[in-house]
């Protein structure tokens, strides 16, 4: 039963409206979520768990050049070869672009996954004619495949503290993997046996599954538990929430004894038809907020479907725009929002410092340096919500570097999504010296649209 006394109330905040709009005063709304920025809780030096890539460069690993790619800081590499097109059938021609990525990788400082599943489509194993390693018992094939690819990884000098060995895309799916499950396992055993009898340190992801799935991951955990054939890093693509399935299978993997063993969102961010698009600076900022909570890598899924031809085939997937966070025109890429979205996150410097938020629709990273007398917090929002955002910055105390005379500089400027077109730039709505208060300051941002991002810095007046 509704109490008179709501009743009253809901009446008076009713009237009050009407007379401000009759009289022509301002309305204040309520904000629809507070994030809190709190300089005394340290997380250590950045790690920029969420710059990782599914392919995005173009077959020589030249493009995009340093401005572009190096600037962004990517982490982690992973490419096969099979999505770039049937032009790519001969061996010699696949191993030219792996050893082109490898090679930019090192360059980059990132560590790079070999899809074996990519490479080896239509070489060592039929895929076209839904033929699949070990069918009728029959292993020669893909094994022979294989030991060619680990020949040529001794040959060429790839070092184990970049490679990390990628066997199979998405088995849980009949698309990826047509046979049972038990011949799946068994290709994974005899695959991680190959490589390991003739690198002894070589390191594997796996097993990529496609979606977060705990009780998939806890019968698979205990077959190569059982056989001795680890992964180094646990795999899986697209959370709905990461740091939530991050939770749950740390204490999975612990149960099951793979405490040394870490986790990886190997594949995030849908631009599918039918599913959200998440191929947007907000949604990419708050995605790369719940892997900086949950402190494990990701990488940035590569979707085109437009560019997408009978054959199956992306085109465009080593285009050089990264995954299509930029636009090629010509010679020369463009930005995206989203690549700004990705250079704001690599210009946190110094020490990561804690962020939380009232809302599971909206999130950030944040982080200070006393070498740059600045401190940077970048916004995502799940597409979920918009309105009035209070963002709260507490304990300015621990980086007093960034006061004079009691006041901090506030720079907030916008990451636009502009449908997917290019940014040349973030665009300031913010520039004030605002005044410290108890240690803090607060402001406000209204989030027009779902799909923007945001930048706040701060810096000593």
């Amino acid at each position: 039963m509704i109490s008179r006394m709501k009743v009253t109330a809901a009446l008076t905040v009713l009237l009050v409206t009407i007379v401000m709009l009759n009289q022509g005063l301002p309305v204040v709304k309520a904000a629809v979520a507070t994030v809190t920025v709190d300089m005394s809780v340290e997380n250590g030096t950045p790690q920029y768990w969420g710059s990782g890539f599914l392919y995005g460069l173009t077959d020589d690993g030249q493009n995009p050049d340093s401005s572009l790619f190096e600037a962004i800081k990517p982490q982690w590499l992973r490419a096969g070869t099979m999505v770039i097109g049937p032009q790519y059938a001969s061996y010699a021609s696949r191993w030219s672009q792996a050893q082109a990525y490898y090679n930019r990788s090192v360059t980059a400082g990132a560590k790079y996954q070999l899809v074996l599943y990519d490479f080896l489509y239509d070489i060592g194993y039929n895929a076209s004619a839904n033929e699949w390693p070990g069918d009728g018992g029959q292993w020669t094939l893909w094994e022979d495949s294989v030991d060619q690819v680990i020949t040529s990884v001794i040959n060429n000098n790839w070092n184990s503290s970049v490679l990390y060995w990628d066997i199979w895309n998405e088995p849980d799916l009949s698309n990826s993997w047509g046979a049972s499950q038990s011949q799946y396992r068994e290709m994974w055993k005899r695959t991680y046996n190959l490589i390991k009898n003739r690198i002894p340190d070589a390191k594997f992801v796996g097993p990529d599954i496609s979606r977060y799935d705990h009780d998939w991951l806890d019968s698979w955990l205990q077959y190569v538990s059982a056989n001795n054939v680890k992964p180094d890093i646990i795999t899986w693509h697209f959370s709905e929430d990461t740091y939530a399935d991050a939770s749950d299978l740390y204490q999975l993997k612990n149960s099951r004894g793979f405490n040394t063993a870490t986790m990886m969102e190997q594949e995030y961010a849908w631009n599918y038809p039918g599913y959200p698009l998440q191929e947007n600076p907000g949604y990419i900022l708050w995605k790369i907020a719940r892997l900086e909570k949950a402190q494990i890598p990701g990488l940035h899924a590569i979707w085109k479907e437009d560019n997408i031809q009978n054959t199956g085939y992306d085109t465009t997937a080593n285009d050089g725009t990264i995954g299509h966070i930029l636009i090629k025109s010509g010679n020369n890429y463009l930005k995206k929002g989203q690549w700004w979205a990705y250079k704001s996150y690599a210009d946190i410097t110094g020490t990561i410092v804690d962020v939380s938020s009232d809302s599971m629709n909206f999130d950030g990273v944040a982080g200070k340096d006393a070498s740059l007398n600045q401190a940077q917090i970048v916004l995502g929002n799940r597409l979920n919500d918009t309105g009035l955002i209070d963002i709260n910055i507490n304990r300015l105390d621990q980086a007093s570097y960034l006061i004079n005379n009691g006041q901090v500089r506030v720079v907030v400027k916008k990451i636009p999504y502009n449908n997917n077109g290019e940014v040349n730039t973030p665009i300031t709505v913010l520039n004030e010296v605002l005044n410290v208060n108890n240690n803090s300051v607060t402001l406000t941002i209204d989030w027009l649209t779902a799909q923007d991002g945001y930048v706040v810095t701060l810096e000593r007046p």
